[in-house]
């Protein structure tokens, strides 16, 4: 495979388990609990709870220059609650999962208030060229530009970005960690790449992007494994019975990609 011949993407060849997509799936693992990242939540481990906040406080960061160690407000903990709220039962009542995301989501929805209408005040000396910078700047031009609007979008983008990429991380550890040969060819193209890179000191490039084709298989194959939605709501359109398990034409069915796993 090789970009340098074309745009498109060949079919990766490289998988973690057996050829078969997802039945009997769990049967190639070590450790069958962490076959889906959803799973990690239950509880969330170390490895996992260190990607969020890391991926939130780079989001953060790009987003409204969020300095996490010079920050007196640790949004990032806030904002790891979420998950846990969001597929609990909606019973609003103090000590419930659903009542404490609430809490949050009222917490952080405030503090971001507050920094955008402290941006809006500042002069323009002040600026720190980042997201929310360009966004108070359209508030000129564009009418459905509003303070409701601008934290409620940042709040969702923070939201979808670390909650969708740190349980894929982290699954991405584990099937490395379990498959060092994968990880030793993916150690030794990288290097390559900054061994044949004429100014050390420069980014990645373009052409360096291309020329990732097994970092590619890499990624692909985990996301062949991984789903990083939580949970989905399913209407049974008919009748349908696997093994002991049966749903009737018309019921709704929370189903998460674990679940379809399991039932396959």
């Amino acid at each position: 495979m090789d970009y340098s011949q074309g745009e498109q993407m060949e079919k990766p060849q490289l998988q973690w388990s057996s050829p078969s997509r997802v039945h009997g799936l769990s049967s190639h693992w070590r450790d069958p609990s962490v076959m889906h990242p959803q799973l990690l939540f239950r509880p969330a481990p170390i490895c996992q709870k260190e990607n969020s906040k890391m991926i939130f406080n780079f989001t953060a960061k790009k987003m409204f220059s969020y300095d996490d160690e010079n920050s007196s407000d640790n949004i990032s903990d806030e904002f790891t609650k979420f998950p846990e709220g969001l597929m609990s039962f909606p019973l609003n009542i103090p000590g419930t999962t659903y009542h404490k995301c609430l809490k949050s989501q009222k917490k952080v929805l405030k503090w971001m208030k507050d920094m955008v209408k402290e941006r809006r005040a500042s002069p323009a000396e002040t600026r720190h060229g980042d997201l929310l910078d360009q966004v108070i700047d359209d508030m000129k031009t564009e009418k459905f530009l509003d303070e409701d609007f601008i934290v409620k979008m940042i709040f969702a983008v923070l939201f979808a970005a670390f909650e969708s990429t740190s349980g894929v991380l982290a699954l991405a550890f584990k099937l490395l960690a379990d498959h060092p040969s994968v990880l030793q060819e993916l150690t030794a193209k990288h290097e390559a790449i900054l061994k044949n890179r004429k100014d050390k000191g420069s980014s990645l490039t373009w052409d360096e992007y291309k020329s990732m084709t097994f970092t590619l298989q890499v990624i692909n194959e985990t996301f062949r494994l991984a789903n990083v939605a939580p949970g989905l709501l399913r209407k049974v359109l008919t009748d349908v019975q696997v093994n002991v398990m049966e749903w009737k034409a018309g019921a709704i069915k929370e189903c998460s990609e674990a679940n379809e796993f399991d039932i396959a």
